[in-house]
């Protein structure tokens, strides 16, 4: 939870935007333009804190968590650990703050070695000063995301989706991370694991000082366990707030529908469902000004002409959208 002792962020996202450079031509590659992934979304991450950003598929979340970590190059935008500029770091310093900073992929069985045990893959996770001990670390590890020992000998194969993000998680912890960003799934059990694995996060977070950042389609599991809230569409977050805050005071036109739409949160007065025309722009044809100005209600000319800018309507309310 953010408290006044703990204002400092642990992770600053800096207007961190990731394009996809495309071209025409086989001999001679020309540039044709580029796919807006993730465009100009800055936010920041507490200690002990549990922030959560809903979107729908194509929303640009599982891109942002790679930026985040550098395992897809930024385009623009900084992301900085505890004041640190992970652009400018190199060697033996870069390692050093990956370790603290750990993903859970949104495809948890294909992160994993198809033919190394599980007690293999948490063996080569482990940090150096820990590798006196294996055995007695890879038990604490499993006992800590509760998967079952039994299973330490299993391949990913011979594992069911579930154990497998578990295993994924146990991994991450073996570096002995500060930060964890966990990429939610995508299946049709989602919400279900989603909750699960939230609760399993929470009460990770006091015994091991854990700041998680928590990438899901659906913002109701969200609603039991989380700090904060934000909301991504096609490729920019347009509204983050306070768990509470957000429920009960949407202020984007998009949040309003997707939290009216959500079953046990109260988005709008009298739980009033708000459908939306047509459907999210893909990346490589968003629309000039405001890219969600097409379902919107509330539309007005300045929509039309220029994005929104992302400021804090109230405070710890921070909002892009024209009519707010």
């Amino acid at each position: 939870m953010v408290t006044a002792e703990n204002l400092a962020p642990v992770l600053q996202v800096d207007r961190l935007s990731y394009y996809i450079p495309l071209w025409r031509g086989y001999l001679v590659r020309q540039p044709a333009g580029a796919l807006r992934i993730l465009d100009s979304t800055s936010f920041e991450l507490y200690s002990g804190e549990m922030l959560v950003l809903v979107g729908e598929s194509g929303s640009g979340k599982s891109s942002l968590a790679k930026t985040i970590l550098h395992l897809a190059s930024p385009g623009f935008g900084r992301v900085m650990y505890r004041g640190q500029d992970l652009a400018q770091l190199r060697g033996e310093s870069l390692r050093a703050v990956r370790r603290k900073l750990q993903l859970v992929f949104q495809d948890a069985r294909a992160a994993l070695n198809p033919i190394m045990p599980a007690r293999e893959v948490l063996a080569e996770a482990l940090a150096p000063g820990e590798r006196i001990r294996p055995n007695e670390r890879i038990l604490e590890l499993a006992e800590l995301v509760e998967f079952s020992p039994a299973l330490l000998s299993c391949t990913p194969g011979a594992l069911s989706d579930e154990q497998c993000r578990r295993l994924g998680l146990a991994r991450a912890l073996a570096a002995e991370p500060e930060v964890i960003v966990y990429d939610a799934p995508v299946r049709p059990d989602a919400d279900q694991a989603g909750l699960g694995m939230l609760r399993l996060l929470r009460s990770l977070q006091s015994s091991l000082s854990l700041s998680c950042l928590f990438l899901d389609r659906s913002p109701s599991p969200a609603y039991r366990y989380a700090d904060r809230v934000g909301v991504m569409y096609a490729g920019r977050l347009i509204e983050l707030a306070p768990q509470e805050e957000l429920s009960r005071h949407p202020l984007h036109p998009y949040s309003q529908a997707l939290l009216a739409a959500t079953p046990g949160i109260r988005g709008l007065p009298g739980d009033k469902v708000l459908r939306l025309p047509g459907e999210s722009p893909r990346p490589g044809n968003l629309p000039g000004g405001c890219r969600f100005h097409p379902r919107c209600r509330y539309v007005q000319p300045v929509c039309l002409e220029a994005d929104a800018e992302w400021r804090q309507a109230s405070p710890g309310h921070w909002v892009a959208c024209h009519m707010v």
